[in-house]
């Protein structure tokens, strides 16, 4: 199986290595954010870096400007995992099995780019990673997967990330196994009534600030 990863730095460098642990997995690029600056929330090997030791192609371009290049890769699957770009229809429509979504909150709670600040600022028991097909509602696609990590009141949002960014990863081959055989895995609807919004935030927190000056995203 062919796949694209678009991802950053963090939940990058625990998904592509699970993906490249999957003997007829073949990761054909990954496409990230490259920033000047190291990642703010945890000491962490630059993703890019990350490839090159893997010897995997990366590019730092914007995907709307890649377009014919993912067209000639022909991607069975692509894998968003955290990431700073906006997909637009004309790739989400290039894979044969589709895009999925790797989003770290227990779905339909918490959608959007923020969902680490949210969930320790309402001091919430438990979250999690909800894997779902992206569509072009944010992070509205129908479940795949997804699987609940419990949180303690000690648990800063650098753990947050920390912690889902290796739950991603340990979930990489139950939704491989999904797509085996060529089949297109149907999903379940996420209920509107629950439906709540993490968005972005800008804070006195200081490591929170510098992510938002690298424009990243979560």
């Amino acid at each position: 199986m062919k796949i694209i990863l678009f991802s950053l730095t963090g939940f990058g460098n625990t998904v592509l290595p699970a993906l490249l642990n999957i003997p007829d997995v073949w990761v054909t690029a990954v496409f990230t954010t490259i920033y000047k600056n190291k990642f703010p929330y945890y000491e962490e090997e630059a993703l890019v870096d990350l490839c090159k030791r893997m010897k995997i192609t990366c590019s730092g371009e914007k995907i709307l400007n890649s377009v014919d290049l993912i067209k000639t890769l022909e991607p069975d699957l692509i894998i968003v995992a955290t990431f700073a770009q906006i997909v637009p229809r004309q790739i989400i429509n290039i894979p044969k099995f589709g895009i999925v979504n790797i989003h770290p909150s227990l779905l339909p709670k918490y959608r959007g780019p923020c969902p680490f600040y949210a969930v320790v600022k309402n001091k919430e028991k438990e979250t999690g990673v909800s894997i779902h097909y992206l569509t072009e509602e944010l992070d509205a696609g129908d479940i795949l997967l997804q699987r609940s990590l419990p949180l303690s009141e000690s648990d800063t949002e650098n753990r947050v990330i920390q912690k889902t960014a290796v739950l991603a990863a340990s979930m990489i081959p139950d939704l491989i196994d999904l797509f085996r055989g060529g089949k297109i895995p149907q999903g379940w609807p996420q209920d509107p009534r629950l439906v709540t919004y993490a968005p972005k935030v800008i804070r006195g927190d200081s490591v929170l600030r510098a992510y938002e000056e690298n424009k990243g995203t979560v």
